[in-house]
């Protein structure tokens, strides 16, 4: 479609340097909104909001996980604040953040408890 954004390999990256916004993503980018939504579509066959959602919530998980709080995941998937991440994780996952990871969470084989 366009050789210069097929040429782009990290788009999680471009997505986060952008604030996850398409706005600022095409801007970035130096191509129209429109542009921007054809060719996300195409690559990954979801519009770029959808696609940065998604991406997001990849993200959230991978950082609550590695032990990050709730108010360092919002600041760095640049959400307005936690309420704001959390809101967006519930309407994902349909739990909020610490309660789905408890859910989801293994217990540790080396636990001495672990099996009683």
């Amino acid at each position: 479609m366009n050789s210069r954004l097929d040429a782009i390999r990290d788009w999680d990256s471009e997505a986060c340097k952008a604030g996850y916004s398409v706005v600022f993503l095409s801007i970035s980018l130096d191509i129209s909104q429109r542009q921007l939504e054809r060719f996300i579509f195409e690559r990954f066959q979801q519009t770029p909001r959808a696609w940065m959602s998604l991406l997001r919530m990849r993200q959230a998980m991978a950082l609550l996980n590695r032990g990050y709080q709730v108010q360092e995941v919002a600041r760095r998937l640049s959400y307005a604040g936690a309420a704001e991440f959390c809101r967006a994780f519930h309407r994902h996952f349909g739990a909020a953040p610490r309660s789905f990871l408890r859910s989801c969470s293994v217990p540790d084989p080396t636990d001495v408890a672990f099996g009683k």
